[in-house]
């Protein structure tokens, strides 16, 4: 009898060793709410961030996918799937952000993604390999909500490739307004 007592404490215990919560700060205090008990389609998912004067999670960044990656990271045990913002709704193939109207730049599709299965016009991030999936969008996952105007007042982080081109574009305009007559 002592001996299943102390298990049970053991497993109560266990089972709550580690709070989980919903609403975290990235590192530069940007909020975030991560659903992952209850689940949602594409369309509920957004309608809950509305409701809570958020949007669905937009990584339209390197900088605001690592945000989010080290909150998963820190704050739970294991990952789980979860909505983004992103679809190809209005125009097949052509994936959008549903905050900002606006093509994808940064893409983080893990291999063979997006594969264009018949349904699949919802973008996720999938539990397996933190990167992003198409899918169907009637299919029911957690989901992760942002504040958009916190989000892009943080400065992109580029790479050396982006700093070299940018160079080389800021060089051509000066030698463009030093000539002022380019046809001499």
């Amino acid at each position: 009898m002592k001996a299943l007592i102390t298990w049970c404490l053991l497993v109560t215990l266990g089972v709550h060793s580690k709070p989980m919560k919903k609403w975290h700060n990235s590192s530069d205090g940007c909020p975030f709410y991560m659903e992952y008990e209850q689940k949602f389609n594409w369309f509920q998912a957004w309608e809950e961030c509305l409701n809570l004067n958020m949007s669905l999670l937009t990584p339209d960044t390197f900088y605001k996918q690592q945000q989010v990656n080290g909150i998963l990271e820190l704050s739970f045990d294991k990952n789980f799937s979860y909505w983004l913002a992103g679809h190809d709704n209005a125009v097949e193939k052509r994936h959008v952000w549903a905050t900002t109207g606006k093509a994808f730049g940064f893409t983080n599709w893990a291999k063979a993604q997006p594969n264009w299965s018949t349904n699949d016009h919802c973008i996720l991030v999938h539990e397996s390999t933190n990167q992003w999936h198409d899918f169907p969008c009637a299919t029911k996952l957690g989901f992760v909500c942002e504040i958009r105007q916190c989000s892009m007042e943080k400065p992109e982080v580029l790479d050396a490739n982006h700093w070299m081109n940018q160079k080389k574009y800021t060089i051509n305009v000066w030698n463009v307004l030093a000539n002022r007559n380019p046809e001499q």
